[in-house]
């Protein structure tokens, strides 16, 4: 009896706890959200009851949630690269410490490679496997040096082999002409070549396996890192080549002629219009029609082609037809807003196009004279008032009119401009810090063809072994291609020539700000990074061939008569790259105060 009255009472608290479960009132206690990590779940904010554990997204209890659903999953990892090996690389997470070990998945490399100095990378980013340096060998026909200098330069009947390089690039006795090409670079012991091959060839997978008949061998005597030049074109490409200009592609290469061991050479691509390189049309050559024909009286008058120019000092040592003098009508303002004297702008133009008439000579000149014209009276001239001052532009003959529907300056400038090009060229300019921006070397073009943009436009930038602190100190600060220059030159004066086109809108903000989005944006990419980078790793790949090639000319690094006095004390490639490294970083430093949205530019 005892124990059935037992089990009956624990009958019956079971069912009253039973029912008090099902109908008490909630007990509720807040649970404060807790982010989640690399290695815990967190949770959002909710309700909890502390007698039933029932959840809630609210302190009333009405909004009933499941436990999962409060409940947020643990986010990945931060993985962040630490080191390479051969075989794989190794990752750490920045949050917990984990740490892990992938195996490389090398792949090869696809596309443009400016440098051409390795063959396939990994998806990290830091493994690389290296191509061996080719061999470019020339055997004059006579058994005859290549002889020439500045202002004397034959060519000499040839053939060209090329070697230690993937099968597909092999030549084999190839005939061509060459001769010494450069100016004053002609005159230095280690000759730069120009190769003119009889057929077109494909040069070692540059400019993406193009077939050219020119190509050049430049010797970089004077550069004692052998680095400018690759440097720059790397930049170029990143800049000018992202927006779809040209620049040139090159790779290192060992040169042999005759026999004997010339150095380590840049090849590189000759600067000239075709549609994988400066993509301008080409006028007809009046020869290849009879004379009094339609077609050749259609060439004679053919003035609405292509055209490529460089703003040239030598340009006087070109043949008649090759060459033209502007007068630059209106000044210029440095980017501190002071005057610039026109006589500091160079006048010296060479074309570097074809050109088979005097009349195609006569209009080009027009159209760089008329459109430096136009874009002068646009930033400097008066227009407070458009309707008896309205802005100017070219009519279709590429003469000044005046068009009252342009309301901006910046308007009329880009009438006549590819501005993107003036921008990307400007930057680069400003980081290399050329010695000779306003004297030559500065390539230009302009496509008045009917399917042509009609715009100047700048391109091919050229010859940078006077660059990147040769002559500057990398002490040097502030803005350099468009401001009067009292700095640490190896003369110690101001410079001779100003560059017309850089120093055009640097007064003006808004191309201010251009140029400081644009900057950004490539600092952001990583770009001015990897162009550090990039100098310790050719001077690994290469360090063989560097040494034998200063073994061959001891002349070059012992030579103290160049550059500035830093530059002169660098006695060994170790020394030089690390000068260039440092000058790059302090040039970068400086111009990451200088080129931000707003800034003058001025202090």
């Amino acid at each position: 009896m005892k124990k059935i009255i037992a089990v009956a009472l624990a009958l019956l608290i079971a069912l009253t706890l039973i029912s008090f479960a099902g109908c008490h009132t909630h007990d509720l206690v807040n649970v404060k959200a807790v982010e989640p990590s690399c290695t815990e779940e967190g949770n959002i904010e909710y309700y909890e009851c502390s007698i039933c554990g029932e959840t809630f997204l609210d302190a009333e209890g009405r909004q009933e949630v499941s436990a999962d659903d409060v409940r947020l999953a643990v986010i990945p990892h931060d993985f962040n690269f630490v080191s390479y090996t051969d075989t794989d690389h190794t990752y750490s997470c920045s949050v917990c410490g984990e740490v892990k070990t992938e195996p490389h998945n090398a792949t090869e490399v696809s596309g443009r490679n400016v440098g051409h100095f390795y063959k396939t990378a990994c998806d990290c980013g830091h493994y690389y496997t290296y191509e061996e340096i080719p061999t470019i060998s020339i055997k004059t026909v006579t058994g005859e040096e290549i002889q020439g200098n500045k202002t004397s330069a034959e060519y000499y009947d040839c053939t060209v082999s090329v070697s230690d390089c993937d099968s597909e690039y092999v030549l084999t006795n190839e005939t061509a002409r060459v001769k010494v090409r450069g100016n004053y670079s002609a005159n230095y012991a280690k000759k730069p070549y120009k190769i003119k091959f009889d057929s077109k060839q494909v040069m070692l997978g540059v400019n993406e396996d193009l077939k050219a008949k020119e190509w050049v061998l430049l010797a970089d005597y004077k550069d004692k890192s052998l680095l400018r030049n690759p440097t720059v074109h790397y930049l170029a490409d990143e800049m000018l080549g992202e927006d779809g200009y040209y620049c040139t592609d090159s790779r290192y290469v060992e040169v042999i002629v005759n026999g004997t061991y010339r150095g380590l050479y840049l090849l590189v691509e000759q600067q000239e219009v075709r549609e994988e390189r400066v993509n301008v049309a080409e006028p007809e050559d009046p020869e290849d029609y009879e004379e009094d024909s339609a077609e050749y009286e259609a060439a004679m008058n053919e003035i609405m082609t292509g055209y490529l120019v460089e703003l040239d000092a030598y340009a006087g040592e070109e043949v008649p037809l090759e060459q033209f003098s502007i007068t630059y009508n209106s000044g210029g303002k440095y980017a501190d807003g002071s005057d610039v004297d026109t006589n500091k702008f160079q006048k010296m133009y060479a074309i570097k196009s074809k050109v088979y008439t005097q009349a195609q000579n006569d209009f080009i000149k027009k159209t760089i004279e008329n459109i430096y014209a136009v874009l002068a009276d646009a930033v400097y001239g008066d227009h407070s008032d458009l309707a008896t001052n309205p802005y100017k532009t070219l009519d279709d003959q590429n003469n000044i009119i005046n068009d009252s529907s342009i309301r901006t300056e910046r308007e009329a400038v880009e009438r006549l401009v590819a501005l993107d090009s003036l921008v990307d060229t400007f930057i680069l300019n400003e980081i290399c810090m050329d010695m000779d921006i306003g004297w030559s070397s500065f390539l230009m073009s302009i496509d008045m063809s009917e399917s042509g943009s009609k715009k100047l436009t700048f391109q091919a930038p050229w010859d940078w072994d006077s660059s990147l602190g040769f002559d500057v100190d990398e002490t040097e600060n502030g803005i350099y291609s468009c401001m009067p220059y009292t700095g640490n030159s190896k003369s110690g004066t101001p410079r001779a020539y100003v560059n017309p086109w850089l120093t055009l809108l640097s007064s003006k903000q808004w191309f201010r700000d251009e140029v400081a989005e644009r900057y950004i944006g490539l600092k952001e990419r990583g770009v001015f990074e990897t162009s550090v980078q990039r100098l310790d790793i050719l001077s690994e790949i290469y360090e063989a061939e560097i040494a034998k090639n200063f073994d061959r000319w001891p002349q070059c690094i012992a030579n103290g008569g160049e550059g500035n006095s830093n530059y002169n004390k660098c006695t060994t490639h170790e020394l030089a790259k690390e000068y260039l490294k440092d000058f790059l970083k302090d040039r970068y430093a400086v111009l990451d105060s200088l080129f931000t949205v707003g800034n003058t530019w001025v202090d």
